[in-house]
């Protein structure tokens, strides 16, 4: 289990079937002169800031939901840090770097229940239901560490997980759900399997399941080539299809298939032309509208009910939908790396998206704080809104995604064993937030993160992370429990 690697010029390019950590390589040459190896050092300087030893835990703010009071290790945490750390013991960059990958992977064994399943992979939050997209993103994890490692405690631990999840949410090819992105990262899983063990068969199914994304597609209209979000979901969420991007090109260099690869530069370029605006921001999502869509929706709700089946029912209720409302905030900007991972693929198959791709790395990478960590969102609570707390952290799911691509841009040089430079980061910012008409402030440092109430020059403690244990040791009555994410806010224009 060992994926060969050689050295050209500027980059390190690994062979043409590619790894599991990496199943696809792009040559570094746009790259050089934005300081990447700085910019990755200080960020995995950030991350290890907020290392246990059950795994890297962080705060959770996705678009669905956040709190101050969950920072617990999990897989989404852990799983794209470990496949960026056998990245970088892949192209010889010194550092204990295999060391951390095994300390993440033996947490996630340790988690695996007796179903296969993640003790730890709660949804977003504790208590919502587990999500597959969880369990294939360890799994995927444990196999690229299988093949660096050989050792295979990891390489059973990914199947058993997939065995889990597959019998817990998925029927042949399909998951029950039939959410988009979550089938694009099941099949990517199945690639890895494919990589590390040769299984044939996991390579076809990979192609199966990441092919039920050619019925989420519109194939018309100015948002050709953007992926509904689900089955039952027709909206049209900007980083989940930035999601599929890197999957689609994955399976469809594995298997030559021509019709996957022009999958994803349609919706690379519907990302480049509709999602980004000018600065390289990813706006949030279009929500589909039209004068019958509304009694489509309610209508499909009770077909699916009555007669269990999406396929057909989606089909019908989507030709009611006439207009598509843009809603922009909140931008979420360490979440676009993974966008931006699968658009400099399509950038190398077509260079005519180079610029725009460009555009976003650079706004990603503008939002780099003192600290290290890349900035969450801008405006998480809507346009006209002033900074929240989710607009002060930065949350470790994305910020691992970042650094994952800024391992895959690294323009190192023909030798291997060059070091990252030290890392240059600066604690302590304080940031300010309002919530409930009040003022707060938030501070970081490398072992806490507290939350204050400011009123004139009184300020009281409200929450403080032990980032070190995965723990809020102080949280105030008002501030326990979860906060509504942005989708359930309302109209945020």
């Amino acid at each position: 289990m060992r994926g060969d690697l050689e050295y050209k010029g500027e980059v390190a390019v690994t062979n043409s079937r590619g790894s599991a950590a990496t199943p696809v390589v792009v040559l570094a040459r746009d790259d050089v002169g934005r300081g990447i190896p700085q910019k990755l050092s200080d960020l995995l300087s950030y991350l290890q800031s907020w290392r246990t030893e059950n795994g890297l835990s962080g705060f959770i703010s996705t678009w669905w939901s956040s709190a101050v009071d969950t920072v617990a290790p999990h897989p989404m945490n852990q799983a794209p840090v470990v496949q960026l750390l056998v990245r970088l013991t892949e192209i010889g960059v010194a550092g204990n770097w295999l060391e951390w990958a095994r300390s993440e992977g033996d947490a996630l064994l340790r988690n695996i229940s007796d179903q296969g399943l993640l003790k730890n992979g709660w949804g977003d939050l504790p208590g919502r239901p587990l999500a597959p997209v969880i369990g294939f993103s360890g799994a995927g994890a444990l196999f690229a560490l299988a093949q660096k490692t050989e050792d295979h405690r990891y390489l059973d631990g990914a199947e058993r997980i997939m065995r889990g999840y597959e019998r817990s949410f998925a029927e042949g090819n399909r998951l029950y759900h039939a959410v988009a992105n979550q089938s694009a990262r099941w099949a990517m899983a199945l690639l890895q399997r494919h990589i590390v063990t040769g299984d044939e068969a996991a390579l076809l199914k990979a192609h199966a399941v990441i092919s039920n994304l050619f019925e989420e597609v519109l194939k018309t209209g100015p948002l050709k080539g953007a992926i509904h979000q689900g089955g039952n979901d027709d909206t049209l969420i900007n980083v989940y299809v930035g999601k599929c991007l890197y999957p689609l090109f994955a399976v469809a260099k594995f298997t030559e298939d021509t019709k996957l690869k022009e999958l994803g530069l349609q919706a690379s370029h519907y990302i480049c032309d509709q999602a980004f605006d000018e600065n390289g921001a990813l706006k949030n999502y279009y929500h589909p509208s039209g004068s019958l869509y509304r009694g489509a929706q309610i209508a499909s709700s009770a077909l699916r009910r009555l007669l269990g089946s999406q396929r057909n029912i989606k089909a019908v209720r989507r030709r009611f939908i006439s207009n598509w409302q843009c809603v922009e905030f909140p931008i979420f900007v360490a979440r676009s790396a993974d966008t931006i991972r699968g658009l400099r693929v399509a950038a190398d198959l077509d260079p005519s998206l180079s610029n725009k791709v460009r555009t976003g790395i650079d706004f990603l990478l503008a939002h780099q704080r003192a600290d290290g960590g890349i900035v969450n969102s801008i405006k998480y609570m809507g346009e006209f809104s002033r900074p929240s707390w989710q607009d002060c952290v930065s949350v470790n799911r994305w910020n691992a995604y970042t650094a994952q691509l800024l391992t895959e841009m690294l323009p190192l040089g023909v030798e291997p064993g060059r070091s990252l430079p030290p890392a240059m980061v600066k604690w302590g910012e304080k940031r300010t937030f309002r919530r409930d008409s009040a003022d707060y402030q938030l501070q970081e440092d490398k072992e806490f993160v507290v939350g204050k109430l400011v009123e004139g020059e009184k300020e009281s403690l409200c929450w403080r992370v032990d980032k070190r244990k995965g723990l809020v040791d102080v949280v105030c009555s008002d501030w326990y429990g979860e906060l509504t994410g942005p989708r359930m806010i309302g109209d945020l224009k």
